[in-house]
């Protein structure tokens, strides 16, 4: 019997999340598909990737160099919101940017 391939899901749920450095106040807005877990452990993963990217790169983003100077504890992770699909979450992530105007997010 041949396998089917299954139709990729397009209205996972995702994760609108925001990142405040506790000593200087500066803010990142992202986002984050939740894949099989929990809201919180969604989003400390991405942070993690974050932290790890700051780690092991050199690249100069905002977010990135921040982490680098100021560890990863001086962040605090807010979830602003979930959202149900990507078209949706992506458009909701960029007005919450527009409103928000957090600095670490590189234009």
């Amino acid at each position: 019997m041949e396998k089917v391939k299954r139709k990729r899901r397009v209205d996972r749920k995702h994760i609108i999340y925001q990142l405040t450095n506790s000593v200087n106040g500066n803010t990142y807005v992202g986002l984050t598909v939740m894949v099989g877990q929990g809201v919180w452990k969604a989003v400390k993963l991405r942070f993690l990737r974050h932290a790890s990217k700051a780690r092991t790169t050199e690249i100069g983003r905002s977010l990135l160099n921040e982490i680098r100077n100021f560890g990863e504890e001086a962040f605090l992770i807010e979830v602003l919101e979930v959202v149900r699909g990507k078209v949706n979450a992506h458009a909701r992530e960029r007005e919450i940017i527009a409103e928000l105007g957090p600095v670490l997010n590189d234009q």
